[in-house]
């Protein structure tokens, strides 16, 4: 089988940290089949002196394509699923003459999922839509939630990454048994268990600390901010605590200066470290050097981080949004918390002070693996295939 994925979150030479979930769902798949990538990037980045991403990457000895995406910033956003397909056309019709692919797999909803299967009609090709945490946020704009309707009802396979991301599709109108829920997964050979005082000797970190750990793009959603505002009441209980965030902007924007301005007003700064994003390879060391791992999004989908914390050993405390509580099940592996911070803080401390079965945790952690969702997804696609 011969698939072309289509995603523009995907890591670049400038960019190694976007969208590394996608990546490694899709290079899992690889194992299995023949696979090439169009990963279009916005034009605008184009434009910083300093930008300069090739047009094809061989990434893991697969070819990856880096389009221009054009779209007009800020201003007519309906229009993002046409000029998406538009912007990638030429490149699928220049990869098709050498790799006559099967099926389209594209990446979120809109504009993504829109423009694929705009091509994969011209095509005549199957087309598969996963939806992840973006049907939330643009389902609300009239006219792009009629194109994610119509996008969904001509897609031949749709693929959620969470219940809750099925039901907000089922809300939209798309029949249920057209959608298969397939979680992302992690890949047990690079997140695992490890001594703890190894992990923070390894990264340089106190070992007299009761670290925090949150881990995402520095952007409002992911409640880095909301971690920060309630720290004061509970250093007064944990007063050898230690907050770390990794992360840097992404494709949603940057608040690390309103995080900065935060911590100093608050008199934070011996409690509170902003390391920047980090090697993927280097996260285990981070996981297995934190007491608790924190995600307090107002938004989600399926968050890989709190699959490889608990990959780890490492237990978490999440907000109660998206496909979360599908995975933090019960009290042995973390706690879930109602989007409200003073909920937050005496949830922290009761798990800052619990102890916790970190062996029981990563045997849970590790039941969600990248090869399994790869042999699922591709049992889908050759269903689709036979019914085409």
């Amino acid at each position: 089988m011969k698939i072309l994925t289509i995603t523009s979150v995907f890591p670049n030479s400038l960019e190694p940290h976007l969208g590394i979930f996608v990546k490694q769902r899709m290079f899992s798949l690889a194992k299995f089949c023949e696979l090439k990538v169009v990963a279009p990037i916005y034009w605008h980045k184009f434009l910083k002196r300093n930008f300069k991403v090739s047009y094809l990457e061989i990434q893991d000895g697969i070819e990856v394509y880096h389009p221009k995406f054009f779209y007009i910033p800020k201003f007519l956003k309906s229009l993002d699923g046409f000029f998406f397909a538009l912007s990638i056309i030429g490149t699928l019709l220049k990869i098709r003459k050498r790799f006559n692919f099967d099926i389209i797999d594209s990446h979120f909803a809109y504009p993504e999922g829109y423009g694929a299967v705009l091509i994969a009609k011209i095509l005549n090709i199957p087309v598969s839509v996963t939806l992840r945490g973006t049907i939330e946020r643009l389902g609300v704009h009239p006219i792009i939630r009629r194109q994610i309707k119509w996008a969904l009802n001509n897609a031949n396979i749709i693929i959620a990454v969470s219940n809750s991301l099925k039901d907000r599709a089922t809300e939209l109108g798309i029949t249920s048994d057209k959608i298969t829920v397939i979680r992302n997964g992690i890949d047990p050979k690079k997140f695992y268990l490890l001594d703890k005082i190894d992990a923070r000797k390894r990264l340089g970190l106190p070992l007299d600390k009761k670290i925090l750990l949150s881990i995402g793009g520095l952007v409002k959603r992911k409640g880095f901010h909301h971690v920060i505002d309630i720290l004061p009441e509970v250093i007064k209980k944990v007063p050898n605590l230690l907050y770390i965030i990794i992360g840097g902007p992404s494709i949603e924007g940057d608040i690390s200066n309103f995080l900065k301005e935060k911590i100093k007003k608050l008199n934070l700064k011996n409690y509170v470290k902003l390391v920047g994003p980090k090697p993927h390879a280097e996260l285990v060391y981070w996981y297995n050097a934190a007491d608790l791992f924190c995600l307090f999004s107002s938004k989600e989908g399926c968050p890989n981080v709190v699959l490889e914390s608990l990959a780890c050993g490492t237990p978490v405390v999440s907000s109660n949004v998206g496909g979360i509580p599908e995975i933090i099940v019960n009290d042995s592996l973390g706690y879930i918390v109602n989007y409200n911070t003073k909920y937050l803080k005496n949830v922290i401390l009761k798990a800052l002070n619990k102890s916790w079965d970190r062996k029981f945790i990563e045997k849970y952690g590790k039941k969600y693996t990248w090869e399994l969702v790869a042999q699922q997804q591709l049992l889908l696609f050759k269903n689709a295939l036979a019914q085409s």
